[in-house]
């Protein structure tokens, strides 16, 4: 059977076969290559006969055939399924150029060390995200915490822990100490749900999966294979670093937070390993949260009483409505209600209601007027409900300031260099950056993006792992 290619169709006929093709590659998830076979009636409807995910590169086959009449060689072929192999794994990168005319050398022992060790990154990856060590583990924990502070003593880095006065975070630095260095911030917990199940660390082609896979493991993998990288170049106790790492974000950094605003202010600069947004996206802006704790009370109502206007549930839901309403009158700032719980007597409607809410805000003024709306409307009692109303959690904001422009414009210079995806963003979720000092830099999102957070499907982007690290590993080098 001879082959011919092009097929002899209209040039409308060819485009919705291509269409068609990579509708269907993309639906299947299919990754780098792959061929779609079709076939046409008649009236010249196409049908798709199968997909080819690994089409055969035999010197005869219809892939390889087809390749050579757009100018594609086997050797062109076979290099250029490599090269897009390699950048969906690696990420896009480009050689060396005018920026490592600064330091040629150290610049290309970096690439090279973390390139050639992707697969122990990865291994590490898996390491920490298959300890157990929820927010209320505490054997899971303390056993994680010992791991860590092996790691750490063993790239020589030593504890100063002298300003910290909770027990929920850990201050580590280099012989030459944080002093006007940079400060990386990681967490050592991640929230966990009884109803949720543990998922183990599995891969896939662009997504690496498992529990607190983004908001966890992969900010502690970043910052060690950094520290290795810059140990490997015998840089590491000849820069001012210091770690801060914290056991209490599941718990809105309810202790640790001021522990950090007080060593951030001895650091130059600070960089929260959290996750970005896909595409190279860091965070120079993230609101605020504060979380409170509601429970209404009343004497219990038969169902189908007309005596009482409302029972427990209808009263909190009418005020919540009115607070509600009035957030809206500010920008960038919104209030929920989560994890309302009833309480009722058989044949009776509600008379307990036990409710979580949520208010994300930027401005704190305005914060601060829904807070006392909402505390009028449920801090005091009335004769027939008893309310009460408390702080469960404050997160300050992290503002977008003047003192950022300059980290994110050496930012970007490093990843022009090598074809790293390189933009800012702002957040709705609070982070760890919120309760760095006002006057330090700041800048969120130095771990790769996430997906599903705070799910059994969350997981990292493949790619960013290696650029993450890579991009924290040079910028550290050259300071």
């Amino acid at each position: 059977m001879s082959k011919v290619c092009p097929a002899p169709l209209s040039l409308s006929e060819t485009e919705q076969i291509q269409q068609l093709a990579i509708k269907t590659f993309k639906v299947l998830g299919c990754f780098d290559s792959a061929r779609v076979d079709f076939r046409i009636d008649r009236e010249g409807n196409p049908y798709i006969l199968e997909i080819n995910s690994m089409a055969s590169l035999g010197l005869n086959a219809s892939y390889v055939f087809a390749a050579d009449k757009i100018g594609l060689d086997y050797q062109s072929l076979v290099q250029k399924l490599v090269d897009v192999t390699s950048e969906r794994y690696f990420g896009k990168m480009t050689e060396l150029n005018e920026l490592d005319k600064k330091n040629p050398t150290m610049h290309k022992k970096i690439f090279d060390h973390l390139t050639a060790n992707r697969d122990r990154i990865e291994d590490e990856l898996k390491y920490w995200t298959n300890f157990s060590r929820g927010v209320d583990h505490p054997i899971g924990t303390s056993a994680f915490q010992k791991s860590f502070q092996e790691k750490m003593l063993r790239l020589g880095m030593r504890r100063c822990d002298s300003d910290v006065k909770s027990n929920s975070a850990f201050v580590w630095e280099t012989k030459k100490g944080l002093a006007d260095g940079i400060l990386l911030v990681v967490p050592l917990d991640v929230q966990e749900y009884t109803n949720q199940a543990h998922r183990t660390f599995r891969r896939e082609p662009e997504w690496l999966f498992g529990n607190g896979i983004a908001t966890r493991s992969a900010a502690i993998t970043c910052m060690f294979k950094c520290l290795e990288t810059l140990q490997a170049m015998k840089q590491l106790q000849n820069k001012n670093i210091g770690i801060f790492a914290y056991t209490d974000e599941g718990k809105g950094m309810r202790y640790s937070g001021m522990d950090l605003k007080n060593i951030s202010r001895l650091s130059r600069k600070v960089f929260v390993l959290q996750p970005g947004n896909e595409g190279g996206k860091v965070m120079v802006q993230r609101r605020g949260l504060r979380k409170f704790s509601i429970i209404v009370e009343r004497n219990p109502i038969r169902v189908g009483s007309k005596k009482a206007k409302y029972d427990a549930y209808e009263w909190f839901v009418e005020r919540m409505n009115t607070v509600e309403e009035h957030a809206n009158e500010y920008d960038r700032l919104d209030v929920s209600v989560h994890n309302i719980s009833f309480s009722s007597y058989s044949m009776m409607r509600p008379h307990q209601i036990e409710s979580i809410v949520y208010m994300s805000y930027l401005n704190k003024n305005n914060a601060d007027q829904i807070e006392k709306r909402l505390k009028s409307l449920f801090a005091s009692s009335s004769r027939v409900f008893k309310t009460a109303i408390s702080n469960v959690e404050v997160r300050p904001p992290m503002l977008k300031c003047q003192f950022q422009k300059e980290t994110l414009a050496e930012l970007e210079k490093i990843c022009q260099s090598y074809g790293i995806p390189f933009s800012t963003d702002s957040s709705l979720l609070p982070s760890a950056a919120g309760d760095v000092a006002e006057d330090v830099p700041v800048i969120c999102g130095m771990s790769p993006s996430g997906k599903n957070l705070y799910t059994p499907d969350e997981c990292i982007n493949r790619a960013e792992l290696l650029q993450k690290i890579l991009l924290l590993s040079l910028y550290i080098s050259d300071q």
